[in-house]
């Protein structure tokens, strides 16, 4: 792997050497000469001479690689480092003419054109008229050549267009433009200066201040600029420009300012070599970046969710789980295309990695991706952004568990059911609490891992193609998840809460059985009743409570339960027989049950039949009673004032009254 690396990096740089249009016997020698470049860098390797053998048979076969891009017209890319201001050249900026009305302009062209004309060959101004005239006389003609490259041509469509069209500010600015850009900033900088001292704009202001710039005219330049960047303080070239100014003189914290704002709007080789040489920090989100395409959907993945519930632990432990599944499918496709990408062969791998050396935006590729690394390191580090909540996170699982491990101290409990309450109690403060913390860093840190996976892979699509850019999209995709995966430790589910949440599930039925199970043996037995008869009216009170019954066919009742609170009403028909002391009767009646809040309980139909005796105001009696209510079935007896079950059914709750005399049957 080590021989394949050395050979690509030195493919690359012949790319940049060879790439070149250049003469056969040239070219032959240059190669000639790179070739042992290679083989003298191969053997201070340590590499055998089987291996170079090898690896200079590979580096023969890449060639016609090199052949093929340029018959596609394909040039690498090439960059000056060197940077620094021009040498004021005080003999171009010597008298140079102000154009002061319509005709004088007019004028200057007349004077250029004659001057250009008797120096450009007749073939290129033969070819620029022939496109010129194939192009209907279009007025971007001259841009148009120039962005062809063909210079000469366009300098002189350029002079021809304004001079048919000698008050068009457009093609005398596309005149100016021509003429600075193909290395005549001295004859358009009158014709740059009539147009700022027209519109005073940031464009115009530029231009002139350009092409000072380009003549070394410092003082001039930083006039324009100056001025421009009051209309425009984010101009990309004024910035530049000001920024070389103050590099120059000595400044690098003006300097800064300057190219600072240039790279935060906009990108040039130029900048970033001046932002080495000023020593610029600069981060990625300080860059204003581009809408880009998508390339990975990181919006369909999102965290696991935190839950607020006890009871939905396991549910929540079981999504995590399957998020891992997804990291491990993810890291079986790095290791795999790691690995493919490995037994390719080196001229596949060069190609695939071109967008180096051909790739216009290669540099400003590259430029972001370090911008991102450097972010990754120094900002989005899953410890570092996370920190504030990791630590909010650990403050309150600790007093969580401080909670769990004081509960037994000054209280006792007389049974698990009682443990749970209390555990689940301090379980769901913990789970709404860290909920809410798991969601700020959510909001705070999803959309920052979103946009930084997106240009990663964006700005890494110019640099690789094929396979090579399928092993960098793997990994980011991988590392990927593997973020998202860090947001569980926002909450612990596991031992703890998973253990309370399966130990402690049916506490709450539990405690219900035990309350009741604790009032019906403190329920007392009430054998005798005081009852009070009336024409409206009968009242009967006992240990247990009071009931109030009036009516003779037609019934109505109210009967209420001090020890609970429940109470009930009824009404329906009912029919009773007096003889001497003792009474026999039977009703039917509809019933609603209330607790002690006059929250329903239960409501249905009721049935009764029984004998009272009735001494004075001392009355004792014996009847069944039955009850089906919504989701229950009951029948009762009452003996000597103790309350029997006989049959006992509560749909609801799908279980058996272990007291009753007849059991329902079970499923």
């Amino acid at each position: 792997m080590k021989k394949s690396i050395l050979t690509l990096v030195l493919f690359l740089i012949v790319v940049c050497v060879l790439g070149q249009t250049t003469p056969k016997s040239q070219k032959e020698k240059e190669q000639a000469q790179m070739e042992q470049m290679m083989i003298q860098a191969m053997k201070q390797e340590d590499m055998s001479q089987s291996e170079i053998d090898e690896a200079m048979k590979e580096y023969r076969t890449m060639m016609p690689v090199v052949e093929e891009m340029k018959e596609s017209g394909m040039k690498a890319n090439s960059y000056s480092s060197e940077i620094s201001l021009p040498i004021k050249q005080t003999k171009l900026l010597t008298n140079l003419p102000v154009l002061t009305n319509q005709e004088l302009a007019k004028q200057y062209v007349t004077t250029l054109s004659n001057e250009a004309f008797a120096k450009i060959p007749t073939e290129i101004k033969n070819k620029a008229d022939q496109i010129w005239t194939e192009n209907h006389y279009s007025k971007d003609t001259g841009m148009l050549l120039f962005m062809k490259g063909e210079r000469k041509a366009a300098v002189y469509i350029s002079l021809k267009i304004a001079a048919k069209f000698p008050e068009d500010n457009l093609v005398k600015n596309n005149l100016a433009f021509v003429l600075a850009q193909s290395g005549y900033p001295q004859k358009a900088i009158p014709l740059q200066q009539q147009l700022y001292n027209q519109y005073k704009d940031d464009h115009t202001a530029n231009n002139l201040g350009q092409s000072f710039l380009a003549l070394g005219d410092v003082e001039n330049a930083k006039k324009y600029f100056t001025f421009g960047l009051v209309v425009n303080p984010y101009h990309f070239e004024m910035n530049c420009g000001m920024g070389l100014i103050e590099a120059e003189k000595g400044d690098p914290i003006k300097a800064n300012q300057y190219i600072k704002k240039a790279l935060q709007k906009g990108y040039s080789p130029f900048a970033e070599e001046l932002a080495k040489k000023t020593k610029l920090k600069l981060t990625f989100e300080e860059i204003d970046k581009p809408e880009v395409p998508e390339y990975f959907n990181a919006y369909k993945f999102k965290p696991i969710r935190a839950t607020d519930n006890w009871q939905e632990v396991s549910q929540v432990l079981a999504e995590r789980e399957a998020l891992t599944e997804l990291h491990r499918l993810w890291y079986q496709k790095r290791e795999e295309s790691t690995t493919n990408s490995e037994t390719e062969d080196l001229a596949k791998i060069s190609k695939e990695h071109l967008g180096l050396v051909y790739n216009p935006f290669a540099k400003k590729a590259l430029f972001m991706i370090k911008l991102l690394g450097e972010d990754q390191i120094q900002q989005l580090s899953t410890r570092k952004i996370m920190t504030l909540y990791l630590e909010k996170e650990n403050d309150l699982r600790n007093d969580y568990n401080q909670k769990l491990d004081n509960m037994y101290q000054n209280t006792s409990y007389d049974n698990a059911a009682e443990e749970c309450e209390v555990k689940v109690q301090y379980t769901q403060t913990y789970l709404s609490e860290s909920k809410l913390n798991h969601e700020a860093a959510e909001r705070a840190i999803l959309p920052k891992y979103y946009d930084w996976i997106n240009q990663s892979l964006y700005w890494n699509a110019f640099l690789q193609s094929g396979d090579a850019y399928q092993v960098t999209y793997v990994g980011y995709v991988h590392d990927f998840i593997g973020r998202l995966q860090s947001f569980d430790e926002l909450q612990n589910l596991y031992p703890t809460p998973e253990r309370i949440s399966v130990t402690c599930k049916d506490y709450e039925k539990d405690l219900e059985a035990i309350k009741a199970l604790e009032v019906k043996e403190a329920s007392p037995n009430c054998p005798l009743n005081i009852k009070f008869k009336s024409e409206l009216a009968d009242f009967k009170v006992n240990c247990k409570g009071y009931e109030i019954e009036g009516g003779e066919l037609a019934k109505i009742s109210f009967e209420k339960d001090t020890q609970t609170g429940e109470f009930q009403i009824a009404f329906g028909m009912g029919i009773d027989a007096d003889i001497n002391f003792l009474s026999v009767g039977a009703k039917g009646m509809m019933y609603m049950r209330f607790d002690s809040n006059f929250s329903p309980v239960d409501m249905g139909g009721l049935g009764e039949a029984g004998i009272e005796a009735q001494l004075g105001i001392i009355n004792v009696e014996e009847k069944l009673k039955g009850t089906m209510g919504i989701g229950s079935i009951n029948l009762d007896a009452i003996h000597h004032g103790e309350e029997i079950k006989i049959f006992s059914a509560d749909a609801t709750k799908d279980s058996r009254d272990e007291d009753a005399a007849i059991k329902p049957m079970g499923k």
